[in-house]
């Protein structure tokens, strides 16, 4: 199991750094990338339970993928958190360009903050209407399940042993 986890969480950083990459460089949000991640996670969780599969695999394998996702969302959440901060509670108006930036005990909490968050969005996306976006996710979630089911060895006989005798 330690070997799985291992491998799958490797696969679910690798992943959400190529979703990452892909939106840094390309400026697009592709939710499509979580399918890849889904295969990803899924297929490095196999290989590193010796393709054994079963149960505890594939809730892992979903585990790693949703943490992948949700990875992703984070940077997002942060810049939101971040700007509704900087408003002027008292005033209700922005804060001026010169504001003092924030302390670490402020970063932490919106990092912690926007990491919750995150968890929710994909159902918080669902209730907004935006269903294309959960499906896609759905499906990365299911192929990391269905990458680590248990497969059933075929067995059939009786056999014959040996030649018929003379």
């Amino acid at each position: 199991f330690t070997r799985a986890a291992l491998f799958g969480v490797g696969a679910a950083i690798a992943g959400a750094a190529l979703w990452f990459g892909i939106r840094a460089v390309s400026g697009l949000d592709l939710g499509i990338v979580a399918i890849v991640v889904g295969l990803m996670v899924g297929a490095a969780v196999r290989k590193g339970s010796d393709n054994r599969g079963g149960l505890v695999y594939q809730l892992l394998a979903v585990a790693l993928t949703y943490c992948a996702v949700v990875a992703t969302f984070v940077p997002l959440a942060v810049t939101q958190l971040e700007k509704g901060m900087a408003v002027d509670v008292q005033q209700g108006a922005p804060a001026p360009e010169a504001a003092p930036p924030f302390d670490p005990l402020q970063k932490a909490v919106v990092w912690g903050l926007a990491t919750a968050l995150s968890f929710a969005l994909p159902f918080l996306m669902l209730q907004q209407g935006e269903v294309m976006a959960a499906i896609i996710i759905a499906i990365a979630l299911w192929e990391a399940w269905r990458r680590n089911v248990k497969l059933q060895p075929a067995i059939s006989g009786p056999h014959q042993v040996g030649g018929p005798t003379r």
